[in-house]
């Protein structure tokens, strides 16, 4: 009685079933956390080169105040003249924001999540 149970195909059916269902599972599990490994390396470069170009448009902004300040022999002309800059290229910004950062974010995350699958 028990072979007849062993040897019956639809418990073999089910049980490959259900063996490719955890495969298939397993699989979503291993690509979602690849595509969140690429989104968390891309974050921390993106952040890591951030603070380095920051770094490097302070000194730049710094050097270029006092070059200016020789310039019209007065202290506070030039850091003046880079602060209000500084200001029109940040309301630039504000007013460009979604073409500049919105949408190209947008593309990509979509090829970075739905873009070309490897062929297995």
């Amino acid at each position: 009685m028990t072979d007849d149970l062993n040897n019956n195909p639809l418990s073999e059916l089910f049980t490959a079933l259900k063996s490719y269902l955890d495969l298939r599972i397993d699989e979503i599990k291993l690509s979602c956390a690849e595509h969140m490994a690429k989104v968390a390396s891309k974050f921390l470069y993106f952040f890591v080169m951030l603070f380095i170009l920051s770094l490097a448009f302070g000194f730049f902004c710094v050097w270029l105040s006092r070059f200016i300040s020789s310039l019209t022999d007065s202290a506070i002309l030039g850091p003046i003249i880079i602060f209000g800059m500084l200001i029109c290229a940040a309301f630039i910004i504000y007013l460009l924001r979604d073409r500049l950062f919105l949408n190209k974010n947008i593309r990509i995350f979509i090829e970075m999540f739905f873009g070309k699958q490897k062929d297995e």
